[in-house]
């Protein structure tokens, strides 16, 4: 039998599948190599981020600055006045570091009479606010005015016989007026209290 024709044949088919699997092989590494591109041409560009622009805020008026540097002052006043209030025992020359002028000689004299009349005093008043009502930068010394509103619902104060002092008819938040002096102005810890008058019966605003 004769079976070249046959060899031929076989080899021509072999040929052909041949040829048609790497056809596919190749469409295959095209079409993988187009799906990359594509994937890379139609990525999404990177985003900037937004720029927050911050409004320019206004700089603090005179008012506002000795605001904030005789606020401390007060409250600061205001712990001395419970501590020597407590302890009228203790070295008053603590009254120099808040009080010049007038208030500190009346508050001085307060103290003397505390010790005298053996007053006991306890809890302590505490400041729920304060607020400038007038600087005037072109004195001298330059002066501010403030209100203050304390809260002094936990203080008692009672003689030896256990009577008690306190005002029947004083509300738990009063208010307070404070003339504060500083002659030193480029020194914001030069501030004193010079004049302090508190009404117990006036009521403030406790916000």
């Amino acid at each position: 039998m004769n079976t070249a024709p046959k060899e031929r044949e076989l080899m021509t088919r072999n040929t052909i599948r041949h040829r048609n699997m790497m056809a596919m092989v190749a469409a295959g590494l095209s079409l993988a190599a187009l799906t990359g591109c594509g994937t890379n041409s139609t990525a999404a560009p990177p985003t900037s981020s937004a720029v927050q622009l911050t409004p320019p805020t206004n700089p603090p008026t005179p008012a506002q600055i000795a605001e904030q540097q005789v606020t401390p002052v007060v409250q600061h006043f205001n712990q001395v006045v419970n501590s020597l209030s407590n302890n009228p025992n203790q070295d008053p020359a603590i009254i120099d570091t808040v009080m010049s002028g007038d208030a500190n000689t009346s508050f001085r004299d307060q103290v003397r009479q505390v010790q005298q009349q053996k007053l006991v005093r306890k809890g302590e008043g505490h400041v729920v606010w304060v607020h400038l009502t007038n600087y005037n930068p072109n004195a001298k010394p330059i002066t501010a005015a403030v209100h203050v509103c304390q809260d002094v619902s936990s203080i008692t104060s009672t003689r030896p016989d256990g009577t008690s002092v306190i005002d029947p008819q004083r509300l738990n938040k009063n208010m307070g007026v404070l003339t504060l002096t500083n002659p030193t102005p480029d020194d914001p810890a030069g501030w004193r209290v010079t004049e302090a008058t508190y009404n117990s019966r006036q009521p403030c605003d406790a916000s």
